[in-house]
């Protein structure tokens, strides 16, 4: 650790359905993980940081389960949507703008596909983040931008948990800083 400190970085690893993201540079991964496993995790195993990667904590297992639920969702439900108080919908609208090239608005058939797979992927990745969050107990969490699902709900779970207070961390030009 640093000083002392025991520092500990989750790459994500967890592979979802290709719909992820509009690039595909690999056919069963998408763009999300290719650019974490090319880029991302070969820079901290090159540096032999600490790392407890997303799936020690879980898997894409109950996907299909989430997005069946999410199957007639309109593209206002999927804004609104909410569950066990966290603003999923909210939350994944940047991702999906972001990856799928899209404005905000009345959204393309397959772009509102896209929205319910990643509502989908906002459950599962909840599940596991409450659990590493569980497991690792942190004091202090450091993420990079915030604007997209993952980090997004990394800082919904560590505001929730009291780890980071709602004004201390503020959006920049590069996304957030805690």
């Amino acid at each position: 650790g640093v000083r002392g400190h025991n520092v500990v970085f989750m790459p994500f690893d967890i592979a979802f359905p290709r719909r992820n993201a509009l690039y595909f540079d690999e056919q069963d991964r998408g763009f999300i993980m290719a650019y974490y496993r090319l880029y991302t995790n070969a820079l901290l195993r090159s540096f032999s940081f600490s790392t407890r990667p997303y799936s020690d904590f879980g898997n894409a297992r109950d996907f299909a389960r989430h997005r069946a639920l999410l199957a007639g969702f309109n593209e206002q439900e999927c804004r609104l949507f909410v569950d066990k108080g966290c603003p999923i919908g909210a939350m994944a609208l940047n991702s999906v703008i972001h990856y799928l090239r899209c404005g905000p608005g009345t959204m393309r058939p397959e772009v509102l596909e896209a929205y319910k797979d990643y509502l989908a992927m906002g459950l599962v990745l909840r599940d596991v983040l409450n659990a590493s969050f569980d497991a690792i107990r942190p004091d202090i969490v450091f993420i990079l931008n915030g604007s997209f699902l993952n980090s997004a709900l990394e800082l919904f779970i560590a505001r929730e948990r009291g780890i980071l207070q709602p004004r201390q961390a503020i959006f920049g030009a590069a996304g957030w800083v805690t």
